[in-house]
């Protein structure tokens, strides 16, 4: 009997997902500020359990509704929306910390100062400067600014 209640729970919040899904898709401002917030607190909840600085979960879970409105169109419905947006959520938090690792790997280098203060010609000049420091790289920190 609980299996049976569960899979009807199931269904329904499927079906619920998918007409919110289409008035998303037909640009409903109220089905817009229901999905917002219906999933939001649960969304940053995920986030914050994986990026401890609440600004910065704030703004990869502002993001991830903006990039699942983008991809909003390709978006199949044999999942929940919550279970969508987890993955969509999941991309940013990979993206925030390749982002901020980048950082510190580039400003960790001692090459950077030297090559700060030098003046760049052109475009073929600024790729062998920044192939020459590439190369001089920490396999790890080269892999994270590639």
């Amino acid at each position: 009997m609980l299996l049976y209640v569960i899979k009807m729970l199931d269904k329904t919040r499927l079906n619920f997902d998918k007409k919110l899904i289409g008035k998303l898709r037909q640009g409903d401002q109220a089905a817009s500020r229901e999905w917002f917030e219906k999933h939001h607190s649960q969304l940053l909840k995920f986030v914050l359990f994986k990026v401890s600085n609440h600004d910065d979960a704030e703004e990869i879970v502002q993001e991830t509704f903006i990039n699942c409105l983008r991809h909003l169109p390709v978006f199949s419905g044999k999942s929940s929306i919550m279970t969508w947006m987890k993955a969509i959520a999941h991309h940013e938090i990979a993206d925030y910390y390749r982002k901020k690792y980048a950082k510190k790997a580039v400003f960790s280098l001692p090459l950077l100062e030297s090559l700060s203060h030098e003046i760049v010609g052109d475009s073929q000049e600024v790729a062998k400067k920044v192939s020459f420091v590439l190369q001089k790289m920490r396999k790890d920190y080269r892999e994270l600014l590639l």
